[in-house]
């Protein structure tokens, strides 16, 4: 380099100490007196010396979780009615990682026409221009992964979807090691048996707004990795922006040097030799870190090369179209119906409905009451075994589903040939709840509708339970019996 190497020493000197500050391209030109252009690609080289080093502190992240939870029992299964139960007795005082989504740079108001949000909601609005004006990413979304004072991984994502979370956490977090989300991430319960969430939105019971209980139930919460989140906002404000493309690179640089304050340079290093084995020092010549990494060309089209493996690659719009979940939901319902193809016409039916309805305009309440019926029919869904029967009372109480929206779900399945459906029900003097045992036929559940509207809506669901079977003779009901019948049999008989 131009530069004398001491520089780089200097710059990787105080990234160490200032953590969990930042040093900038700025203060970097400003105290060695240089070149902007060099304090940036100097900048460059110590992000693309950090990346280098992530597999190895993954690995060691990895491999002390694996370690601290190798012989340890698993963990209770919360409790509402009793808030002084700790689901983390059987594992004692160890630290339970922890896992969390945070917004670092959103897009301004003046971005979106005036509009902070629009169309969409949740944090994936805010980092995402409005599809008026293109739909490209200027946010910056990161899930971040730690415990209680331990390291910190941070990535840089486009969305909140399984299929961008799960491989992270599975590379970051052994099989069935206890783990702590908030209800965004429910979905990952049936891939870690020890996985427990805090719910946020908890209301109160007495009035309205919040329960005090949101941050923390059961000894459930996300408190280290919030705490890591503020910390990492507070650093980041110093860079005032940073482009989505490079934002993997420098959350790399802001892991690396928390990692080094936690592991040391030892184990990393000797973490690092080991995973590169005898691939080390062709690796150090194409990776820029070592003295040969080090000591290159100072051009622009070098620095270009040496971080584009560590650059993160945002979504265009026909992306996040395509990556949408409706988009997901009519790509699988289209694999069903060529499976199928003409053996199940009322399915069929059922399909073309569903993309009818999302396709055309609809009200919104009639969406957002499919959205819960779809909800609870998914949580049911994987609620069922793969074989036999099930007890639909018994999955409710334990999944906490609404009974009466579930006798709707299953009727819609027995109706469509989703399911076996049996009505066990004894009705009585003392009892009146229904009794429905449930299989599956198919392996997968398609996306359908189970509201109905119009004139028929009383017919259609009278249809829908007529296809519920029943295992035992009904008893013939006299209809002309009115009021109060068990009187009138009586002084009949009498």
């Amino acid at each position: 380099m131009k530069l004398p190497l001491w520089t780089v020493g200097w710059v990787l000197d105080q990234s160490a100490t200032k953590y969990p500050q930042v040093i900038t391209g700025a203060e970097i030109k400003r105290c060695l007196n240089i070149s902007e252009d060099a304090a940036l690609r100097l900048k460059k080289r110590v992000q693309v010396f950090a990346s280098q080093h992530k597999s190895a502190v993954e690995s060691l992240f990895y491999s002390e979780l694996k370690k601290r939870f190798h012989k340890s029992k698993d963990l209770l299964e919360p409790d509402r009615s009793d808030i002084n139960k700790r689901v983390t007795t059987p594992v004692g005082n160890k630290p339970i990682p922890q896992s969390d989504s945070v917004v670092l740079f959103s897009a301004k108001e003046r971005s979106n026409k005036g509009r902070k949000r629009f169309r969409h909601h949740g944090q994936t609005a805010s980092i995402y221009l409005t599809d008026s004006l293109g739909g490209r990413q200027v946010g910056v979304m990161v899930q971040t992964t730690t415990w209680k004072g331990g390291p910190a991984l941070y990535e840089s994502i486009p969305n909140q979807q399984t299929k961008t979370i799960l491989p992270i956490i599975q590379r970051q977090i052994p099989k069935n090691t206890p783990f702590f989300t908030d209800m965004g991430m429910d979905w990952l319960k049936p891939y870690n048996r020890n996985h427990r969430t805090v719910n946020h939105n908890l209301q109160s019971k007495r009035g309205t707004g919040k329960s005090r209980r949101r941050f923390q139930q059961n000894g459930i919460h996300t408190q280290a990795a919030e705490g890591r989140q503020g910390a990492l906002k507070t650093a980041f404000r110093a860079y005032r922006y940073i482009k989505p493309e490079h934002s993997q690179l420098y959350l790399n640089e802001y892991s690396f040097f928390g990692a080094l304050k936690y592991y040391g340079a030892e184990r990393i290093t000797a973490q690092n030799q080991s995973l590169l084995g005898n691939n080390l020092d062709r690796s150090t010549k194409q990776a820029g870190w070592g003295l040969s990494g080090m000591n290159v060309g100072q051009k622009a089209e070098t620095i270009t090369a040496l971080t584009q493996p560590f650059f993160y690659r945002p979504p265009t719009m026909d992306d996040r179209r395509e990556l949408s979940p409706r988009a997901q939901a009519f790509r699988e319902n289209r694999e069903i119906m060529e499976a199928i193809g003409s053996s199940n016409e009322k399915l069929a039916n059922a399909l073309t409905e569903y993309q009818k309805f999302y396709a055309a305009p609809t009200v919104s309440h009639q969406r957002r009451r499919e959205r819960q019926y779809a909800h609870t029919a998914q949580k049911l869904w994987q609620a069922l075994p793969d074989n036999g029967y099930a007890d639909l009372s018994l999955i409710c109480r334990e999944n906490g589903l609404s009974k009466r929206m579930c006798h709707r779900v299953v009727a819609r399945w027995s109706h469509i040939g989703l399911t076996n459906v049996i009505d066990r029900t004894v009705i009585s003097r003392n009892n009146k709840e229904h009794v429905y045992d449930v299989q599956r036929i198919l392996p997968n559940l398609p996306h359908v509708l189970y509201m109905v509207t119009g004139p028929a809506r009383r017919t259609t669901l009278k249809e829908w339970q007529s296809h519920i079977k029943s295992d035992y003779p009904r008893a013939k009901i006299n209809n002309t019996l009115r009021g109060r019948k068990y009187e009138r049999r009586w002084l009949q008989t009498s």
